[in-house]
């Protein structure tokens, strides 16, 4: 049942209910209760209210200025004889300033809320210096599904909330103080880190290139001559930038590279000859440097995958589909900025195996299988996500290997360069079912 709300002026620290939802609940009249809305509790006394319309609940006023709910949205209720929460409040944290927020910006944001019908509630976007601790509320912008925009204002702080931004330390324990565990996707972590939180596990180690920093000409050398084909990549790089491959050939040392959108190569007759390369093009300081793989290519064309995975309205892990890159022809980057393109990774899985569906549809499940597994084991780590894209890629043995995993703001439009509007909709909507669930209203 959904519930509106209205606001008595004439009481203090009471909640209202129609009779025969204080009958259908078991509730008791003049009696205290405890009443949470979104990160506000306080002790509230039960009434009944005269309206026809057992929808309706009326709070005090005081207990109105403090949540700020606009009346004009539907609510869900829990209730037993401990507490009656109302909701879902949630929250979408987002970089910037509020005083940035402007229309266009805004709007941009509509998007995760496509399902509102299904959420309901207060949904709240905001920024960092929104937040009122000591109040427990956010200025910041309320969605309203009447007009289909966020509207300004100041409202009780969301009882959980999706980050699209990482936090600080300080900003964590901030969310810990107001909402408990019930935020996540506030820690971002860079190549190095997610190779030092999964490499210790053995299930994960398999599927792990090997990783060292890149800042030791000695270990740089050493892990060369181990490998003989390595990749430098910045720690912290995205969409394919600032990657070199390095073979070992004899005493020389083959570079390739992209450079304004031009695959370069370049030779070193010897090892001091490459480091000096290397010291004059990269920072080594922030990078690392990676085992090469002898990935599976269709027509000089490297091919990795993006899976995508994300906690559903159940609180459980779930592959919500899996994108296949095709880098341009001889590079060494599968970016589709990078020249790239992409499909669903059905179709390419089909090719790569003849049209054998048995073979494509296991080694699909393999990667989603692959795919939680990895989720699983960063949250043993101390990490609390929800919104996961993960790059893989197939060996010439068809062994699976994680090349690299994005939970800072996994890109959803990957899902249309592939074609799949539905997919990209539901990877945006997908994170407030998840929130949803953690208030309790799932």
């Amino acid at each position: 049942m959904l519930f509106h709300i209205r606001i008595n002026p004439d009481s203090t620290g009471m909640i209202f209910f129609h009779h025969d939802v204080i009958e259908q609940y078991s509730l008791l009249p003049s009696s205290s209760i405890r009443l949470k809305i979104g990160a506000w509790e306080k002790q509230a006394e039960i009434a009944a209210h005269s309206a026809e319309d057992p929808s309706l609940f009326f709070l005090s006023a005081d207990i109105a200025a403090d949540v700020g709910l606009p009346e004009h949205l539907p609510y869900e209720l829990t209730l037993d004889q401990q507490e009656i929460q109302i909701g879902p409040v949630i929250g979408i944290l987002i970089r910037g300033k509020i005083t940035e927020l402007k229309p266009n910006r805004l709007n941009i944001y509509l998007k995760y809320v496509v399902n509102y019908k299904q959420l309901r509630g207060l949904i709240l976007l905001f920024t960092v210096d929104g937040i009122d601790d000591t109040q427990k509320k956010v200025n910041g912008f309320a969605f309203n599904p009447d007009s289909n925009r966020w509207e300004k204002g100041s409202y009780v702080f969301p009882s959980a909330v999706f980050c699209r931004r990482s936090a600080t330390p300080k900003l964590r324990s901030c969310f810990t103080r107001l909402c408990g565990n019930r935020f996540f996707n506030s820690q971002v972590f860079n190549k190095w880190e997610m190779w030092e939180r999964l490499s210790g596990y053995e299930s994960m180690r398999a599927h792990l290139p090997d990783t060292s920093l890149a800042v030791h000409k000695n270990e740089l050398k050493r892990f060369i001559d181990q490998h003989q084909i390595v990749f430098l990549k910045p720690k912290a790089g995205m969409q394919g930038s600032g990657i070199f491959r390095l073979e070992q050939q004899g005493s020389s040392y083959i570079f390739q590279y992209e450079l304004n959108g031009q695959s370069l190569t370049s030779t070193a007759y010897s090892w001091e000859d490459a480091y000096s390369f290397l010291k004059m093009e990269l920072n080594l300081e922030k990078y690392l440097v990676q085992q090469g793989i002898p990935l599976i290519k269709m027509g000089q064309r490297v091919i990795d995958f993006r899976v995508l995975v994300q906690k559903n309205r159940h609180g459980s892990w779930c592959v919500q589909g899996i994108v296949s890159r095709l880098g341009k022809k001889n590079s060494i980057v599968s970016n589709i900025s990078s020249g790239g393109s992409a499909e669903k990774a059905w179709f390419t899985l089909l090719k790569i195996y003849g049209q054998d569906e048995r073979t494509a549809i296991k080694k699909q499940n393999e990667m989603e299988h692959l795919a939680i597994e990895a989720c699983e084991t960063l949250e043993m780590t101390g990490l609390h996500l929800g919104n996961v894209g993960m790059d893989m890629a197939l060996d010439q043995s068809g062994h699976c290997w994680i090349i690299e995993i994005n939970n800072r703001d996994p890109d959803a439009t990957i899902a249309l360069d592939a074609g799949d509007q539905e997919l990209y909709y539901r990877l945006k909507s997908a994170p407030l079912d998840y929130a949803k669930w953690l208030t309790g209203f799932g």
